[in-house]
């Protein structure tokens, strides 16, 4: 996985998604998320903002999102453009009234996509290397046993994202939510595509002269097509290759079946791989 592009901000580093992350993320999420996860990676509404948006605000016919200065973080109306590939996720859950995101944990969804990501990868790495659930079973059970004595002295709290708790072990990259980055993406995405410090100054609610500062530069136009490309449809091939490539193994061989929920039943007698092989996994406040 490539890293991701990182600059300063007053509260740490802003890091964004790459296109590849953010189809794993869609890939995996709930369904119930989409919607969310659009806004954020597609129109860089904040999480808070989102929250409070309700369908009347989407404008389909006029291709525009109204952040009312009631809902907006700098009490100041905007209207936000309608990108067609973000049209394109929400006409799927399209609503002629009501809110738009109804659950109000976001913060433990984000938290369950993060483990659907990680097991997904872990499910790919076994198929890479022809691994069985034996191997599985036992590499983690490996792990977990390192891992009791850091824990019993505090050093393994918010170090594990939810489940990786073997990727390190089995050199494998561990998946990570990262702070704000639905919107820092969007900003950094969207910058590169137009070349317009002011209109995504105007879209995304915050000066000219922190975008300029915080987000120039710090992607290409090239991979801002390919963010902006991210489709229903090209999110949907993602997920039948990924399924393909599990059907072409021997049925003892751990396997992802792609598809919304993430890992699904692959070896005989197990409902989760995660359950088989990680027993929930190392889980993590974040």
């Amino acid at each position: 996985m490539k890293s991701v592009a990182v600059v300063n901000d007053r509260d740490g580093e802003i890091k964004v998604f790459t296109p590849a992350e953010l189809t794993e993320i869609l890939c995996n999420a709930n369904e119930r998320m989409i919607p969310f996860l659009a806004l954020g990676a597609f129109a860089g509404i904040r999480h808070a903002e989102i929250q409070r948006l309700e369908w009347k605000d989407i404008q389909f016919d006029d291709g525009i999102i109204e952040v009312g200065a009631r809902k907006a973080k700098t009490a100041n109306r905007r209207l936000v453009p309608m990108v067609p590939n973000l049209r394109e996720w929400l006409m799927e859950f399209r609503q002629t009234s009501g809110m738009v995101v109804s659950h109000e944990n976001v913060a433990f969804e984000l938290h369950a996509i993060t483990k659907q990501v990680n097991e997904a990868r872990r499910a790919a790495w076994a198929l890479s290397k022809g691994l069985d659930l034996a191997e599985l079973k036992a590499a983690a059970k490996n792990v977990t046993r390192k891992a009791r004595p850091a824990r019993a002295r505090g050093k393994q709290k918010g170090e594990v994202p939810p489940g990786a708790g073997t990727a390190k072990a089995e050199g494998r990259d561990a998946f990570a939510w990262k702070h704000n980055a639905l919107r820092h993406s969007f900003i950094s995405y969207r910058l590169a595509a137009v070349q317009n410090t002011a209109q995504v100054a105007l879209e995304a609610g915050n000066s000219p002269q922190m975008i300029f500062r915080q987000y120039r530069e710090l992607v290409r136009p090239a991979d801002a097509e390919k963010w902006f490309g991210i489709t229903p449809e090209a999110v949907e091939a993602a997920r039948k290759q990924r399924a393909e490539a599990g059907s072409q193994k021997p049925a003892n061989v751990v396997a992802q079946a792609g598809g919304g929920g993430g890992v699904r039943k692959v070896v005989e007698g197990c409902e989760s791989v995660a359950r088989c092989v990680t027993g929930g996994g190392l889980r993590d406040d974040d």
